[in-house]
């Protein structure tokens, strides 16, 4: 198809005709199952054909070629690729082609024509990372349908009985009273006296005639010591008790609402804080940063450069000599693009942990049993405050005040983040400014420590959420393996965020730091540089061999 191409024969209906450079395939007479392979191939060899010409690799072409515009080249093929799609979408086999059949060909000489022509010109400069997008995307969606083929398989589980819905259910203990504890006297025998309390991950439940019966498992999850867990204990606990006019044991009213009242301020001023703090970042950091980076490249180019594009050596021999200009341009991280991407990774990986703290406590919340009563929402066991039950208007309240916020906190930052260290104009400093993004995460934590009362802390330990009970036994291979598709799932976001951010994030607008990067014309200058910067005075040498003294003699 390719020499075809080249020698400009189009394959008509009464045979060769020496007109355009485009192949009529329909004429062909290809079996229907050959023709898709065929297109196929065709079109690997246009991307073979890009690749070929963007790594810049001399190869040896076939004699057929030499009249092939190369501009024109990959167009066509990916012409003859389509029309060989649509002669094995046609109905009839082996019909002629008309005028009307002919797809592609008629497009030539217009603007979309033209158009594509120009866009395939324009992605050869950046082949290579499309290419990687591309393989990154492709593997991401063949995780996510393996992903939901395995969540889907879940959902095979008998479902388990649905019982009456009481004000108070008493799921943690077969006893009924104001604290809901079981007494180790009632207990059966043969049985310990630990067996009654809360095992790891599994809340034991007794009958009254004292035989043991364990209960579908009760997932038990412990909230960490940060300003949002105060803030949620402080809703589920403290806001219920206010709701239903009835203090908790040993507690008042006045306690409830102090403590409250606490917790919420302390909430809304980390808000403050950290959403101050993100503005200000964006405002006086993130901004002049990628200003000074976009400065130094401009400058460079202005020197080393004619307008014409062409290399300026004179010029780039003066901006060479410019200690300061040098440093400046071979400074950038945009230089050491691996580097780069290493930093970026290590960066997301931070905040993949943050959001992945805050999709655990979402799903925490979400897999609560619902109810209508504000009775149920609580209960205790051997001092434990138990979270068995939400009703819908606390569930939407605790994700409107607590996870929505923290994980837009969450983005933000990641997002400014990462174009910060990217402007990174001096080596040197991406290790710092790294540690203080982890300082603008930790803000919660310290307020946590720093303004909390000691009590609160300790009745934070004992606060738990208690979701619902598991349909059946056995399941624990699944969730092992939910568990791993989604640490997965994570992981390719670890390495596809910083490898999307250097291609294709370059060209979004606002989050972009130098759309028109060419790392060869900063090569041609910064590998020597960097040469000599490395190049050390004394390795094994004795002190007096290598700096001796004055060279003038006495």
């Amino acid at each position: 198809a390719q020499a075809a191409l080249a020698q400009g024969i189009g394959y008509g209906a009464r045979g060769p005709v020496h007109r355009t450079p485009t192949v009529h395939v329909r004429s062909m007479r290809l079996p229907r199952a050959a023709r898709s392979p065929l297109s196929f191939l065709i079109l690997a060899g246009a991307l073979l054909h890009l690749v070929r010409e963007d790594d810049g690799s001399e190869a040896v072409q076939d004699s057929s070629n030499e009249d092939l515009p190369d501009e024109a080249c990959p167009v066509m093929l990916v012409q003859t690729a389509w029309s060989l799609e649509r002669a094995r979408a046609s109905p009839s086999e082996g019909r002629p082609s008309t005028s009307r059949d002919r797809g592609p060909s008629l497009l030539e000489g217009t603007s979309l024509y033209r158009g594509l022509a120009a866009g395939l010109q324009t992605a050869r400069s950046s082949l290579g990372s499309v290419i990687v997008v591309l393989v990154v995307l492709a593997v991401v969606l063949f995780v996510v349908i393996v992903a939901g083929f395995v969540l889907g398989s879940m959902k095979g589980t008998a479902p388990q009985a649905q019982q009456p819905e009481e004000p108070t259910s008493h799921r943690l203990s077969g006893q009924s009273g104001a604290g809901g504890a079981a007494d180790e006297s009632d207990a059966g025998p043969g049985r310990g006296a630990d067996d009654d309390v809360q095992r790891r991950g599994t809340l034991v439940l007794f009958q009254s005639e004292g035989t043991e019966e364990e209960a579908p498992e009760l997932d038990s999850v412990d909230l960490q010591e940060d300003i949002y867990s105060a803030a949620l204990q402080g809703v589920l606990s403290d806001g219920i008790a206010l709701l239903q006019g009835e203090p908790r044991k040993n507690c008042t009213m006045g306690d409830h609402r102090l403590r409250m009242t606490v917790v919420l301020v302390l909430l809304l001023a980390n808000y403050a804080l950290q959403f101050g703090v993100l503005y200000f970042m964006a405002t006086f950091v993130v901004t002049p940063a990628t200003a000074s980076v976009q400065s130094i490249y401009a400058h460079f180019r202005a020197n080393c450069f004619y307008s014409s594009g062409h290399w300026n050596e004179a010029g780039c021999q003066n901006f060479q000599q410019n200690s300061k200009g040098i440093s400046n341009i071979c400074g950038l991280i945009f230089t050491y693009t691996w580097f780069m991407v290493s930093i970026l990774m290590i960066w997301t990986m931070t905040m993949v942990r943050e959001i992945r703290s805050t999709e655990r406590l979402a799903r925490a919340l979400w897999n609560i049993e619902s109810t209508s009563h504000f009775g149920s929402i609580i209960e205790f066991n051997k001092g434990v405050e138990h979270v068995t039950h939400l009703t819908p208007l606390i569930r939407f309240f605790t994700f409107l005040l607590v996870t929505a916020p923290r994980l837009a906190i969450t983005s933000i930052l990641g997002i400014l983040g990462t174009v910060w260290l990217s402007s990174t104009a001096d080596l040197p400093d991406v290790i710092l400014n790294a540690v203080a993004l982890e300082f603008i995460i930790q803000i919660d934590e310290l307020m946590f420590g720093a303004l909390v009362p000691h009590t609160f802390k300790e009745n934070l330990s004992k606060f738990r959420l208690t979701l619902k009970a598991r349909a059946s036994a056995g399941t624990f291979t699944l969730d092992a393996w939910r568990g791993y598709v989604t640490s997965f799932v994570y992981l390719l976001m670890i390495v596809a965020v910083p490898l999307l951010y250097v291609t294709v994030g370059q060209r979004i607008p606002f989050i972009n730091i130098l759309p028109d990067y060419n790392r060869q014309e900063v090569d041609h200058v910064c590998i020597p540089f960097n040469e000599r910067q490395k190049t050390r005075i004394c390795l094994w040498s004795r002190a007096y061999a290598c700096f001796p003294y004055g060279r003038a003699s006495a």
